[in-house]
């Protein structure tokens, strides 16, 4: 593969498409991959073919990007009607799994962090750099989470639950909640609830549950402000990496997801009012 050779292609295929934004995203993502030099014989081949539907024209005008609309009201995010999400406009991801629930929204947080973190380090925000060199930028990423995370507490010890549930033939899902939860809240709450919205067939459920102080100065620890939460979750590895947080408590739940139990939970829960 003539490396110098697929350099000039893909710089003429960025002048051919206004800079890439006529590419459709899936068209896109091969031509980053050139630039960053990922691809073997067959992907050479395909960049040769993307070239010459360029020069023909087929990429003068976009033909993705309709019906654009926000998700969960983030900040420059956006998706279209063909699933792609967007920073800013430019095409960083594919929509995989549910991204209208509230585990979707943490997946979008997630994104955005990423992306505004490469804008940070001046770097061009592109699905390839979303993917890819972002594994070497990781422990870079990590600590600037953590220093957000510091900034934000001001020498406040907090306290944070981190909660895990599956189910049988589920995925696993996880969140974070402020303080100390008790086992009612774990089994009813906005999460238990997207989870049992996402999979309807499920019944049976099971919930980790780890509560965490996070040791930064202050003597008794608090509850985390729904900031602090939202910037734990995005520091959460960092803060393992660090060994600054004490588990302070630690249990499994688990319970039957059949409607008969639930109508039972739920006349309990009206006798108890």
């Amino acid at each position: 593969m003539d490396k110098i050779k697929l350099k000039e292609m893909v710089t003429q295929i960025y002048s051919l498409t206004n800079d890439g934004k006529n590419l459709p995203p899936p068209i896109l993502e091969t031509v980053e991959l050139a630039e960053g030099k990922y691809l073997n014989e067959r992907g050479y081949e395909a960049i040769q073919g993307i070239l010459a539907l360029a020069e023909a024209g087929l990429y003068s005008n976009p033909t993705h990007g309709q019906d654009i609309r926000k998700l969960h009201d983030l900040e420059h995010i956006t998706t279209d009607s063909e699933g792609y999400l967007y920073f800013k406009d430019k095409f960083v991801s594919r929509r995989s799994g549910d991204f209208e629930s509230i585990f979707g929204k943490r997946k979008l947080e997630q994104l955005q962090s990423k992306c505004l973190f490469l804008e940070r380090c001046k770097i061009g925000v592109t699905s390839f750099n979303v993917q890819f060199p972002f594994d070497f930028m990781k422990d870079a990423y990590n600590r600037d989470m953590f220093l957000d995370l510091d900034k934000l507490t001001r020498g406040r010890s907090i306290i944070f639950t981190h909660i895990t549930i599956d189910g049988e033939n589920t995925e696993s899902h996880s969140y974070f909640m402020s303080g100390q939860i008790p086992e009612k809240v774990v089994k009813y709450n906005e999460h238990q609830l997207a989870f049992n919205q996402l999979y309807p067939e499920n019944t049976s459920c099971t919930a980790t549950v780890n509560e965490y102080v996070f040791n930064n100065g202050g003597h008794t620890p608090q509850a985390a402000t729904q900031k602090e939460l939202r910037q734990i979750e995005l520091a959460f590895d960092a803060l393992c990496n660090r060994c600054v947080l004490h588990k302070s408590n630690s249990a499994e739940y688990s319970w039957d997801m059949s409607p008969e139990d639930t109508e039972d939970d739920e006349d309990d829960e009206e006798m108890e009012m």
